[in-house]
Formats: structure tokens, sequence, C-alpha cells
């Protein structure tokens, strides 16, 4: 049988599909229901997409396997919002939780239904509340008596009256010791109506030997009173709405129990690429973006599973060619980071692929830095515009809190783009830079709102940069150097390699600085005895070269650097400048020829 692909957004029907983490909860929660007095009202709490109904489905089954003295019942209230059925929806679940109970020909049955047919009728103009809008039960009572010329207090006390009947009856028959209702998305619900389900839930479901276990998102639930009593968040916790139906609250867990688990069990079912170590990188990127949401998680996979697919057509992940220096593994997380920044962070996502040609060292250096950044104004505003277009998008002017978890997030994406055969991990090297660009640019099939434009928006500065670096190419074609790629809008320009994974690169760097470079970037033992090697010959070397070098160990990174360097900015002016590539060429083939002698001898 062929495989299925992908990973389905339902929830968990039993315990052999658990792997959330989730069984301790349910069966601390099916012990507590099988003893707790009666009546009570649980709620399970959490966002949307967080397991709620997994939990409840788990509790269920371990309450259906452990006795048969407890009656279930579950009430689904999704279908009747999709039919335009909410304003007769809790009137729905009396009656669905009557019939569930009892022979439709029962008396005590027909009797409330034919109740039902009356009372229901005052619900579009509310009725009852919990939480002491006596307003509201005095409009339903006055239509009642006006249009049905009824007592209507009488009518719900009888209403009462004949479920509680119901209930007992249905106990004694069945043998039960009671009966737990579960009622499932209620958080799907308009707000105002999911609050005018409550109100009348906790004026006719307070019934002797029922549990009700209600899945609710909190925050749906202060939304609608907001909408309905027109009263803000403090006036609302003075009123003790959810307090007054609910006697026990349960949170959904904030993170899985088993969250590297889970991530490992789900990247397996999509047949991703990675190694054990890349687990804790894939919880970061998952905690610094969505959260441990299930729902989201599973988003955030099934993309991951189809560009990979993609990807393997296209033959995007042969690390055949030369100069690749990224493991399909590696270039699987670096798009799984991307896909935690276009689903969690969707303006930094399209700001990034608006800004693919400027990104580099500086450009990160701002996200990583912000907390600090946020404390002089003025260096923010006058060197990392992108920072101050993002802070505004994000409406995020006065406490900076989305901003600040953006950079905790971009410090986490940038170690998980950076290559291991690259080394040096305080700085990004040319190759690690185009993987990036390359993967970004094909993530954007999934997002649903960035459309790539075919030609890359390039700051003023990158043009500089441009414009530099490829009057540089030139000059350096003319000493003997000629470069295999073109020149492209970033600070830095590779012009050659050597033996053991040597590059030699010419920089602008950010103390304005300028300068010619050889970087080791081999494994660190290797590393660090080439240096060391190069290090014995230093006089031989300067001898040749015609003046110092600085020589950099850089015991604590993997990576080792020679370079020689000289007061510049990309902002000096044309004269300058000019003077400044002639200078970089001349040095780069001086520099080359003098150092690439010695790297031939590496072992």
């Amino acid at each position: 049988m062929t495989k299925k692909l992908g990973l389905k957004d339902v929830p968990i029907i039993g315990k052999d599909e658990e792997s959330l983490g989730l069984s301790d909860y349910a069966y601390a929660l099916s012990g507590f229901i099988q003893l707790c007095e009666t009546p009570l009202t649980i709620a399970i709490q959490g966002d949307w997409g967080s397991g709620k109904t997994s939990l409840m489905n788990l509790i269920k089954e371990d309450i259906v396997e452990n006795t048969k003295a407890i009656k279930t019942i579950w009430f689904n209230t999704w279908q009747y919002s999709q039919f335009n059925l909410e304003d007769f929806l809790p009137f729905s679940l009396i009656s669905y939780f009557a019939k569930e109970l009892g022979d439709s020909k029962d008396s005590n049955v027909k009797k409330l239904l034919s109740s039902l047919l009356t009372v229901g009728k005052a619900v579009s103009i509310g009725i009852a509340s919990a939480a002491g809008q006596g307003d509201s039960l005095k409009e339903a009572y006055s239509y009642m008596e006006q249009e049905k010329k009824i007592d209507a207090a009488m009518q719900v006390k009888e209403l009462k009256d004949n479920l509680r009947d119901i209930v007992k009856r249905s106990i004694k028959e069945g043998h039960f010791e009671r009966i737990v209702v579960f009622i499932d998305d209620l958080d799907r619900l308009n707000p105002e109506k999911a609050v005018d389900f409550l109100e009348v839930f906790k004026l006719f479901l307070d019934i002797e030997d029922c549990v009700f276990i209600l899945a609710c998102d909190y925050n749906v639930v202060m939304q609608g009173l907001k909408q309905k009593f027109g009263v803000d968040h403090k006036e609302l916790q003075g009123k003790s709405f959810f307090d007054k139906i609910i006697q026990l609250p349960f949170s959904m867990p904030v993170g899985l129990g088993d969250r590297r688990g889970y991530i490992d069990n789900l990247l397996q079912k999509i047949d991703a690429k990675y190694e054990s170590d890349d687990l804790e990188d894939y919880e970061e990127l998952i905690d610094k973006s969505v959260g441990f949401n299930p729902r989201n998680m599973k988003r955030i996979f099934n993309s991951l599973l189809l560009l990979n697919l993609v990807a393997k057509r296209k033959q995007l992940y042969n690390s055949s060619a030369e100069g690749d220096l990224a493991t399909e593994a590696e270039k699987q997380k670096i798009l799984f980071a991307i896909l935690c920044m276009q689903i969690a962070y969707e303006p930094l996502y399209r700001l990034f692929i608006k800004n693919k040609g400027k990104i580099d060292d500086e450009f990160f250096f701002g996200f990583i830095n912000y907390g600090e950044l946020i404390k002089n104004p003025k260096q923010l505003n006058d060197n990392y515009p992108h920072l101050v277009e993002l802070q505004k998008e994000m409406n995020d002017d006065n406490d900076y809190t989305k901003m600040k978890r953006i950079s905790r997030f971009m410090e986490q994406f940038y170690n998980c783009i950076q290559l291991k055969k690259a080394g040096d991990k305080e700085k990004l090297q040319p190759e690690e830079k185009e993987m990036l660009v390359s993967i970004l640019s094909f993530s954007s099939i999934t997002s649903v709102q960035v459309q790539e434009s075919s030609s890359e928006d390039i700051s003023d500065k990158m043009k500089l940069y441009l414009d530099f670096y490829t009057g540089l190419a030139e000059e350096l074609s003319k000493v003997g150097l000629p470069l295999k790629r073109k020149a492209k809008a970033k600070n830095y320009l590779p012009f050659a390699t050597g033996k053991q994974r040597t590059y030699f690169t010419i920089n602008f760097y950010r103390n304005e600085k300028f300068g010619v470079e050889m970087t080791l970037e081999s494994d660190k033992e290797t590393n660090k005895k080439n240096f060391d090697f190069l290090l014995k010959n230093k006089d031989a070397i300067e001898k040749a070269f015609g003046e110092p070098l600085s020589w950099e160990r850089m015991d604590d990174k993997r990576n080792s650097r020679i370079a020689v360097y000289r007061d510049a900015s990309i902002y000096d002016d044309p004269n300058k400048l000019s003077e400044i590539k002639q200078w970089g060429a001349q040095t780069a083939k001086k520099f080359y020829d003098t150092l690439n002698q010695y790297v031939k001898m590496f072992d």
C-alpha cells in the first residue's frame, strides 16, 4: 500500500495515537471526574488548536474503559454555528441531553421538549444571566408572558424540574452513578453567542449527579462579554462571570510534555533528514515562534513536507556541487527556520523577502541586539531603517514586546543558518548567505501574502557595495585574479579559495575598516594546526608581503583568520573609493600569492 503523506489536523481519538504528552493529565482528570461531588462544571481552557478536544477524547476513553457506572454524552457546538443555528444552541443542547438520557416517548421527555418550544423562543432577546444581568431575564420573562400568556418563572422552573427527573430516572434505570457531558468547540462560536450559551447553560444544567466538561478559550468568553455588555476587561473580572459557571478551570499545558519526542515523531512522519543534535534547534525555533500548539506545528511540518518534495524534484538538496557546504539535513533545517518565521512573524518574513540583497551580519546584528538599540533611538533610526519599518508594521512603538520576541527568535534563527563546514559561528560566510537567500526565495510558495518580485529591492547602501565591488572585480581581473562569480550587493567579495577550506575575501567592516582576509574554515583542530604552521613562518610571510599582518587565532572559536586592514567606509568620497579599489586589488593579489604558497603545504 502506498504510504500516505501529510499530517492530519484532527484530534487524537485514543491513547494509541497519543504523542502530545497529555495522558497523565487525562488520567488524573478522569479519576477526579469519577469521584468528585456533583453538580460540577470543568473548563478545559486553551488556545485554538492547543489539543483540548484530544484531551477530552482521552478522558472519555479512560472513563469508558474503567467503569460502566458512568454515562457519557458528547455534544459538538460547531455543527450548529455552521448552519446559523447559534440562537437556539443552548436549547439544542438541552434537547439532545434529554433524548440521550430517555426515550423520546417518555412522558418527562415529551413535557421537556414541549417546554423548550416555548422557552426557546426567548433566546433571541437574551435569557438568564449568570453574571447578574437582570434586565435580560426580565425581557425574556416579559416576552413569554405577553406572547404566550404564561407564568415565565414557573415555565423555567418546570423545565429544570423535568431535566432533573429525566436525569434521576436515567441513573436509576441504567444503574449509573453519574452522567458526564462533554461540550466541545465552544470557542468556535461567535464570542457573543458563546456567552449566551453559557448563560442558559448555567440556568438549566446545574443538576445533581452531572459533570459537564467544556472545551473553551477564556479569551473568547472575555471578548463575548465585552461585545454583549460593553464593559472593559477589569469590569468583567469584577463580575466573576466565569467563576460563577466554572467550578474547576484546567488550562492546557503551555508546552508539550516530551517536546523533542513529539518533534522527532513529526520529522519521521514526513521523512525529513535531520541529525539527533538538530532536535534542540527545532525545539528552540518552535518555542520562539509559533509555540507548542499542535495545530500550528502540523501546519509547519506539512509545509516542510511539501517544500521538501518540490526541492527533491528540482534537485535543490543535491550537495555534490562544488562549493556546496550544506548537507541535506542543514538545508531542511534552514527551510524549517524560515517557515517558522513565515507562519509566526509574517511581517518579518516579508521584510526578509524584500531585503534579500541586504542580508549580512550587520542586518542580523540589528535584530539580535534590538534590546540595546531601542535605548539609542538615533542609532536605531540612522543605521537600522528595516527595524524601524518592522516596528511600525507590528504596531509595537510602546513596550516593544513583539519586537523583543522577534529578537529572541532571530538569535536562534542566526544560529540555525550557519553550516558546520563553514566554521566561524561569529560571522556568516558567503556560502551561508547565498544558501539562505536561495532557500528564502524558494519558501515563498507556501506564504499566504508574499509574492516575489522579479527584481530585488536593493537599498542605497547595497547599491554602493554593488557598484564598488563590480569595479573592484575589474581591477582584480587586471592583476590576474579573475572572479568565478559576479559581484553582488553585499559588504564582502570572495575572490579565491585554497587547500583545506581556506577562503580569501575582501571586506568592508562595521568599524569603518576595509581589508583583505584569509579565513581557515575547516574543523577546529585542523584550523588551529594550520594557523600554527603559518604562524611559525610569520617572519618570512610578512617579509614577502612587505608589511605586518593581523594574526587572529581565535582560540574560543572554530575559525582562524589572517588579515590586513586599513581605514575606509563605503560612504567615503568617490576619489577615495577609487583609491581603495586600487589598493584592494593590488593588496589582494600580493596577499594571495604570499599566503597561498604556504597553504599548499597544509597536510
